[in-house]
C-alpha cells in the first residue's frame, strides 16, 4: 500500500506471520510436534497447506466409512498418525490435536534405545523422525466418533535399523511424557474411547 504525504510516497509493507494462514489447533500441533522433536534433536517442522487439506479429506473418509485402518487414498505417500474418540462430542480440537500429539509421544517410555525399530512404539517414532520436516492435521466427527489425523512428510518409520539409528536420537523421554493430560480427562467426560494407530 502506498500513502502519499506532501508529494512523498510511503511504501507500508505488512509482514503477516507464517501462522496466519492456519487454525488455532494445527498450530498448536505444531508446536507439541516441536517440542519434543528440539527435546530429541530434530529439526522443526512446518504446517503445510496441502497435507492439512489432506488430513481433513482423511479424518473425514475416516469417520464416514466408520474405519480406522490407513486406507484413505489421498495421502500421496505421507505417513499418519491416527487417533479416533468413541464419542463425536467437541467443541475445542486444539485439545484433541494437543492431546493425540501428547499420546503419540507417550510412547518414548516404551522405546527400546538398545534395539531401534518402532516395535509398538510407531506413534513416538514417528513423532521425532528427523528427516519427516512437513507435517498437516485434520479433524472430523460425526455423532458417534471422532478423527484425529497426523500426516508427515517425509514418511518416518523406514523398516531398516539404521533408518531408526540415524531419525530416532536418543534422550531421556520429555517430562511431560508421564503427564496425565487434557484430553483423557475429555475422554472420561464424555465418555469416550482412545484408540490410537499409525502407520
Amino acid at each position: 500500500m502506498a500513502v502519499t504525504t506532501a508529494g512523498t510516497v510511503i511504501f507500508i509493507i505488512a509482514f503477516l506471520p507464517l501462522h496466519f494462514c492456519f487454525e488455532d489447533h494445527e498450530i498448536a500441533g505444531l508446536d507439541e510436534h516441536n517440542k519434543f522433536r528440539k527435546h530429541h534433536g530434530a529439526p522443526k517442522m512446518k504446517l503445510t497447506k496441502d497435507l492439512n487439506e489432506i488430513g481433513n479429506k482423511c479424518a473425514k473418509y475416516y469417520v464416514e466409512k466408520d474405519l480406522f485402518d490407513h486406507s484413505c487414498p489421498y495421502k500421496n505417500g505421507a505417513g499418519e498418525n491416527l487417533l479416533k474418540g468413541g464419542s463425536g462430542k467437541t467443541n475445542n480440537w486444539t485439545d484433541w490435536v494437543v492431546g493425540a500429539t501428547r499420546a503419540f509421544y507417550r510412547e518414548c517410555n516404551y522405546y527400546d534405545w538398545e534395539y531401534p525399530g518402532y516395535g509398538n512404539c510407531g506413534h513416538f517414532t514417528q513423532v521425532i523422525w528427523k528427516a519427516s520436516t512437513e507435517l498437516g492435521f485434520g479433524a472430523f466427527a460425526n455423532k458417534k466418533s471422532l478423527i484425529v489425523v497426523a500426516l508427515y512428510k517425509e514418511h518416518g518409520n523406514m523398516a531398516y535399523t539404521c533408518s531408526f539409528v540415524k531419525n530416532v536420537l536418543e534422550a531421556s523421554c520429555h517430562s511431560e511424557s508421564a503427564a496425565v493430560n487434557f484430553l483423557y480427562v475429555n475422554l472420561l467426560f464424555f465418555e469416550a474411547v482412545i484408540f490410537i494407530i499409525w502407520f
